[in-house]
């Protein structure tokens, strides 16, 4: 074998082995200021540079031994003022002297129907009294197949394989799927935001930290799907996931979200699986699909107006003053010099009337409708509210298009009909951008005179719940007995016990906190029909959730009797009518009923 050969064999093993690699934690940026010291900063991607929707997750560090303590900012831009929307994510964080820290953070994409494909990323770093550094990255999302991630051990032989097939059936799409080290997944729910669909060989999923878990099971439980690959493994309990029906071993809901035991050999994935995941409803198709002329909410709610008979009269009569008028009357033969002042005067008089009839036919600020559902999850690795809303609105004149809000949001805009008062729409003409500082939600997110719709999701931390007290056994038909441990009185509640029976309260029943529910039996079919009424206002595909979250086994779902601090705040202008809010939740039992359990005994 000669000298040649064996350097070709060695370039070749290496391509495999980086083409096996694809995209986990890719270095994006190594910077070190001029003039410093064993000082740097670093930035790695997670699931890629850019996606079609969600929140990119990224990994920051920086070292800083510049001799004093430094304050860095990172800015993400997406996109640019010739498209639609683009976005921009600022974070600044406070390094001391002599030590080096790491961060998680996100970048915030726009929805693939205001954007394109192709994305583009410009990313900026700057400390005072240092040199600032800017680079631009772009990357080509897949054109009609979901956003997976893919932990290292499945894409090592599998991962390149897949996406050349893929790209047979549509060369429009990049990739499989992203792959990532298992250490390297995000801790914090929105960081999983871009994906569709994440998979994790059975030994990933053990692997993984606890505040990976809980991340991974929140984004789950708002829409997201986890798929575990084992060799011999047939439930999916034995990884400590809820099933929401005894038998639904290899593959159980998990409130909005689903989870699925997948077989593999332990080394190939085969390619049929492509057609799995080409069949899953992806968010991007649903923030584009799900919000037109239909949507109840867009059905029910006050659209701005255009009145051209008004515009056209105010634009006659200042037309008409500030010519014939104007220059017959005001400034007429011997007195042309006053048009220097009637002018003026005339033009700025239209305004102020243009203003006041604005302010007079919209008002200050807004009108908008939403409709909630609020999954309650006890459980001690939990505790937290999984918020899921929707919501239009219409402004009027607004101050600030912005707001702020303490809470976590995945908000994202939906693809409402085309209007000339839609910002995103295609008869618009102003380019859009929307601006995430810490806390902040800036740039024009509620535009004045204009309509606009958001998806928004946010898992709130609370010990709030519904528990259950009594499990009756045998063959007795006594129901079981829940206490609302619910921080608002509620209403019209059903419930499915862990034998799959349904149980409701009587009509109109209200419960305050800390009391008892009392339960009667529930006719299947009759509940289903209630439900469906009760859920006007949502999309269609939340519609079907509801419905679907109505089959998990010990599940309540109910409404409060009054008003609800449940929906998620966002700007505090609007003045919001809370068209539906949907409670529900898995029920937490208390001691004695664990104690009493088979196996406990």
């Amino acid at each position: 074998m000669t000298m040649l050969t064996i350097r070709k064999g060695l370039l070749l093993l290496i391509a495999v082995v980086l083409s096996s690699q694809g995209t986990a934690q890719e270095e994006i940026l190594k910077f070190s200021p001029k003039n410093t010291r064993d000082t740097f900063v670093r930035v790695q991607s997670i699931f890629g540079k850019a996606a079609r929707d969600g929140a990119v997750p990224f990994q920051i560090s920086i070292r800083n031994n510049t001799g004093r303590d430094r304050t860095w900012t990172f800015r993400f831009q997406e996109g640019n003022s010739s498209r639609r929307l683009s976005t921009v994510s600022t974070y600044q964080f406070e390094v001391p002297n002599g030590t080096e820290v790491r961060h998680e953070v996100t970048a915030r994409m726009a929805p693939s129907f205001a954007a394109y494909t192709y994305r583009n990323l410009t990313l900026s770093v700057s400390s005072p009294g240092l040199e600032s550094m800017s680079r631009n990255y772009s990357q080509s999302t897949n054109a009609d197949f979901p956003t997976l991630g893919m932990s290292k051990k499945l894409a090592r032989s599998s991962l390149t394989r897949l996406s050349d097939e893929l790209k047979k059936i549509n060369s429009s799409n990049q990739t499989f799927a992203h792959d990532v080290d298992v250490d390297a997944l995000p801790s914090d729910w929105l960081g999983y935001t871009c994906l569709d669909a994440i998979l994790l060989d059975e030994e990933d999923w053990t692997l993984v930290s606890q505040a990976q878990r809980q991340a991974i099971l929140a984004w789950v439980r708002l829409g997201g799907r986890l798929d575990i690959f084992s060799e011999n493994a047939s439930d999916l309990s034995e990884f400590g996931i809820p099933l929401a029906r005894p038998s639904a071993t290899s593959e159980t809901d998990l409130s909005l979200g689903s989870v699925h035991l997948q077989k593999w050999n332990g080394s190939v994935i085969p390619t049929k699986f492509i057609s799995t995941y080409q069949a899953i409803d992806s968010r991007d198709s649903y923030l584009e699909n799900q919000f037109g002329k239909a949507w109840d909410l867009y059905k029910g709610a006050k659209t701005i107006a255009f009145n051209p008979v008004l515009i056209f009269a105010l634009l006659t009569i200042f037309a008409v003053l500030v010519a014939p008028v104007n220059l017959f009357y005001f400034a007429g033969k011997g007195k042309r010099h006053r048009l220097f002042l009637t002018t003026p005067i005339i033009s700025i008089s239209a305004c102020i009337l243009i203003v006041i009839l604005i302010l007079f036919k919209d008002g200050i600020g807004g009108h908008g409708s939403r409709v909630v559902l609020a999954d309650f999850q006890p459980s001690p690795g939990e505790m937290r509210a999984y918020i899921t809303q929707e919501q239009f609105s219409s402004t009027g004149v607004m101050i600030s298009p912005g707001f702020s809000t303490k809470e976590e949001l995945d908000i994202s805009p939906v693809n409402l009909p085309a209007s000339p008062f839609n910002p995103l729409s295609s008869r618009s003409r102003r380019a859009t951008q929307y601006l995430f500082v810490n806390d902040s939600f800036d740039g024009r997110f509620f535009p004045s005179r204009s309509e606009q719709a958001f998806s928004i999701r946010s898992a709130v931390p609370t010990r709030a719940r519904i528990e259950l007290t009594k499990q009756p056994t045998g063959d007795t038909a006594a129901p079981p007995e829940l206490v609302s441990n619910l921080p608002i009185s509620i209403t019209n509640l059903v419930y499915r016990d862990e034998t799959g029976t349904l149980w409701k309260t009587a009509e109109a029943l209200k419960v305050a906190s800390g009391n008892t529910i009392p339960l009667e039996a529930a006719v299947e079919s009759e509940t289903k029909t209630w439900l469906e009424s009760q859920s006007e206002g949502f999309s269609d595909s939340m519609k079907d959730q509801i419905l679907e979250l109505l089959l998990q086994n010990e599940r309540f779902i109910c409404f409060p009797s009054g008003d609800s601090s449940l929906p998620l705040e966002t700007h505090k202008s609007i003045r919001w009518d809370d068209k539906v809010v949907v409670i529900t939740g898995t029920v937490s039992k208390s001691k004695s009923v664990n104690e009493s359990a088979p196996g406990n005994e």
